[in-house]
C-alpha cells in the first residue's frame, strides 16, 4: 500500500466509484504498478495508475455507468475498459495498455478461442 495515495480531503462520503476504484488500486498495485486515488469535491473519483518502470506510461481510470446503466470502469476518452463485476479483467487490460516492452503476459489466450478467431 505503499505507492497508494488518496488525493483529496474534501470529501466526506465515499461513493460507491471509490470502492470500485480502490478494489482496481490493490489489484494493480499487486501488478506492480504504482497508483494513486484521486478524491476532489466536484469531480467524479478517478484513478491514477503509472507504471514506474516506464513513468510515460500512465493512464486515470473512472468508474461510470455503461450503456445498459451498469457500473463500468473506463478510460477517459472514454473507451469502457470492463463492469466492475469482472475486476481480474479490468485489471489485464489496463496492464496491457501500460505494459513496458518485454513485460511478461499473467494471461494467456485460451487455444481454442485462438483457432475460433481465425475462422
Amino acid at each position: 500500500m505503499s505507492a497508494r495515495r488518496v488525493e483529496g480531503t474534501e470529501a466526506t462520503m465515499i461513493t460507491d466509484a471509490e470502492i470500485h476504484l480502490e478494489k482496481l488500486a490493490t489489484e494493480l498495485e499487486l501488478r506492480g504498478f504504482a497508483v494513486r486515488l484521486r478524491v476532489k469535491e466536484g469531480w467524479s473519483p478517478s484513478l491514477s495508475v503509472t507504471n514506474p518502470k516506464a513513468p510515460v506510461l500512465a493512464e486515470s481510470i473512472l468508474v461510470m455507468a455503461d450503456m445498459e446503466g451498469q457500473a463500468a470502469y473506463y478510460f477517459p476518452w472514454p473507451m469502457r475498459i470492463a463492469p466492475v463485476t469482472e475486476l481480474i479483467i479490468a485489471a489485464d487490460s489496463v496492464e496491457r495498455v501500460l505494459a513496458e516492452t518485454g513485460r511478461p503476459s499473467r494471461t494467456a489466450v485460451p487455444t481454442g478461442r485462438l483457432e475460433a478467431d481465425a475462422r
